[in-house]
């Protein structure tokens, strides 16, 4: 009996190495993700689109990592990956396509939920980026005067449940709101 308890066991370990090694096979690092990134967005579309890898940013102390893109026809985007036990990667979504060059997420990890404020500011022109949940009494302030790229994020409380949408506001460095 204990050795069937101890092979079923075993079983399941090995059942889960393969189903990990399997699913976790994007390389850490920037050529493989952009690839990789392209493979994704590019899955029964007919017209090809071509990632360029910005940045990536791990979120906090958690397994997620954000991947900043940008696509030949200038739209931003990024890519929400996840690591596995393996150091490998693999990618849980995407966004991109919109004229917007701010885009706000609600990322779930392994270490709770952050909020996540990504974009691009060509020209320097936003200075702060306020963000408020539309659902919950919840505002975060990000500085990205100096930065023409950037993935900001923080972890947001337990106690809150409706994370998603939320109203992005961009002023410049007069305290001017920006269209």
């Amino acid at each position: 009996m204990k050795k069937t308890i101890i092979f079923f066991i075993f079983i399941i370990l090995v059942g889960y190495g393969i189903y990990n090694i399997s699913q976790f096979t994007v390389e850490n690092n920037k050529s493989s993700i952009q690839t990789n990134v392209k493979m994704f967005i590019n899955r029964g579309e007919v017209r090809k689109l071509n990632p360029h890898i910005i940045d990536i940013e791990q979120i906090g102390e958690s397994n997620s990592f954000i991947a900043l893109f940008q696509l030949n026809n200038s739209s931003m985007g990024f890519a929400h990956l996840e690591k596995g036990l393996n150091n490998k990667m693999k990618i849980l979504t995407t966004t991109y396509g919109d004229d917007n060059k701010v885009s706000y997420s609600d990322i779930k990890t392994n270490n709770g939920k952050y909020i996540a404020i990504i974009g691009i500011n060509k020209g320097l022109n936003i200075d702060h980026i306020t963000t408020k949940l539309m659902y919950e009494k919840y505002t975060y302030n990000v500085n990205v005067s100096n930065e023409e790229y950037f993935i900001k994020y923080k972890k947001l409380p337990r106690k809150l449940k409706d994370t998603f949408p939320a109203d992005l506001i961009l002023y410049d460095k007069k305290g001017n709101v920006l269209p």
